[in-house]
C-alpha cells in the first residue's frame, strides 16, 4: 500500500487555479463550487499525483480531500463532494502571492517602516560626510 502525503501548497494552488479558471475572483461562485474527490480530471492541477498508477489515483485524490477537510481547508458537502472553505481560500491566495498577501494584511506598518528606513539612510549619509 502506497501512501501519498498531502502537499498542501500544491493542493491549494491546484484548487485555486481550477476555481479561478472557471469563475475568476467571484467568491460567491467559488464557495458554491463542488469538487468530486474521485474525479480524475483534477489530475492536471496536481502534478505530483500524475506519477501514481492510474488505478490508485482516485484513492489518493480522495485521501487528499479527506486530509484537507481535517485541516479545515475544504468542507465536506456530501459523501464524495467537497467545497473550499473560507480559510482554505485565504490560505490558497496567501500561498500564491505571499508578499502581496503580507503587505495587504500588514499595510498599517508600512509607513513607519519606510520612515525608519529613510531616517536611517539620512543618518548614515550625514555620518559619512563628517
Amino acid at each position: 500500500m502506497s501512501i501519498v502525503v498531502l502537499r498542501e501548497k500544491e493542493f491549494l494552488l491546484g484548487l485555486l487555479e481550477c476555481l479561478t479558471a472557471e469563475y475568476g475572483q467571484e467568491e460567491i461562485f467559488i464557495f458554491e463550487h463542488r469538487f468530486s474527490s474521485i474525479y480524475v480530471g483534477l489530475l492536471e492541477y496536481f502534478p505530483s499525483l500524475k506519477k501514481c498508477d492510474n488505478g490508485i489515483v482516485k484513492k489518493h485524490i480522495y485521501e487528499w480531500f479527506r486530509e484537507a477537510e481535517v485541516r479545515g481547508l475544504v468542507e465536506n458537502i456530501s459523501n464524495e463532494y467537497y467545497a473550499i472553505s473560507p480559510f482554505g481560500l485565504k490560505e490558497a491566495r496567501y500561498r500564491k502571492t505571499p508578499l502581496k498577501s503580507f503587505l495587504l494584511l500588514n499595510w498599517k506598518y508600512l509607513l513607519p517602516v519606510l520612515l525608519s528606513f529613510v531616517g536611517a539612510v539620512v543618518a548614515i549619509i550625514r555620518l559619512t560626510k563628517c
